[in-house]
This record gives C-alpha cells, structure tokens and sequence, in this order.
C-alpha cells in the first residue's frame, strides 16, 4: 500500500515537471505578429527563438519582418541581445526598429522609426535604447523574407 502510494506521487511528480518543461519550451519558440494590432507582448528575461517566412513585403513598411509591443515606462531601457540563426538572404541578425505608441498599422507608412539600429553585418548585436515616454511601444525587427534568429529582451 505504501509502495503503491509513493509511486503515484512519483508519478504526479513527473508528469507536473513534464507539464512545466513543454510550457517553457512553447514559450521560448515565438513569432511576432505580421501588424501591430497583432503583434504579441515582447518576453522578456528569456532567449526566445523566433523568425518568419513571408513571400510578400509587410503593408507600410516595404519590407519583411516581424511586430513585437513592449510596455515602457519614460526613462526604462530596453537592452535587446541578437542573433541570426537562418536566413535566406545575409548572415547579419535583423535589424531593430522601433515606433511610438501613437503609431497603427493605419499611420505607419508615414510615421519615422523612434529608434533603429541594425547589425552592420554582424551575426550577432546588442543594442540599447531608453524609451523618451511612457506607453506601449512597437518593435519590429526585419531583415530579408526569412529569417530565424534568437533574442534576449530585458528592461
């Protein structure tokens, strides 16, 4: 009886520690939206793998990539690690742009980038930017129509 019970604890055990493992690894395989209006929450504090596959150039933008949105206080710096992983047109990790909060998928043909900065060819860059006001900001990282990459957001 007592051997019995402690195997269905073993077994709860396990299955609890299998059920966390397959959330963090979904959570960690992630693509961003192809508008702003679809574009999910940027994580935050974890190396996510990410990259897209389009056979046409975003709306507004003329070019490929993907559309984050990052809740920011004024002042708060957004330090973001990447890397290139694949992609079908250079080795270089994508670049990083960033729009006010102000900025729809209506505005954005018009609206300048807040912030860009690109790899210079690089593989792999760091780079930092503090955001001027408090809001909900849109990152988009682009680059060629596919491209797989990793990256580490921190606040």
């Amino acid at each position: 009886m007592l051997r019995a019970r402690r195997l269905i604890h073993l077994s709860l055990a396990a299955l609890t520690m299998a059920l966390a493992l397959a959330a963090v690894a979904l959570a960690a395989t992630l693509n961003g939206g192809d508008s702003i209006a679809s574009a999910p929450n940027l994580p935050l504090d974890q190396t996510t793998a990410s990259g897209w596959t389009l056979s046409t150039g975003l709306d507004n933008v003329n070019s490929y990539g993907e559309f984050w949105r990052l809740q920011m206080n004024a002042g708060d710096r957004v330090i973001l690690d990447l890397a290139n992983t694949q992609a079908s047109c250079s080795g270089a990790a994508p670049s990083i742009n960033i729009l006010t909060p102000a900025v729809t998928d209506f505005t954005l043909s018009k609206a300048p980038w807040a912030f860009n900065d690109d790899s210079n060819g690089a593989s792999k860059y760091e780079s930092v930017w503090a955001a001027p006001s408090a809001g909900r900001w849109t990152l988009f990282f682009s680059d060629c129509q596919s491209h797989a990459f990793t990256f580490l957001a921190r606040v």
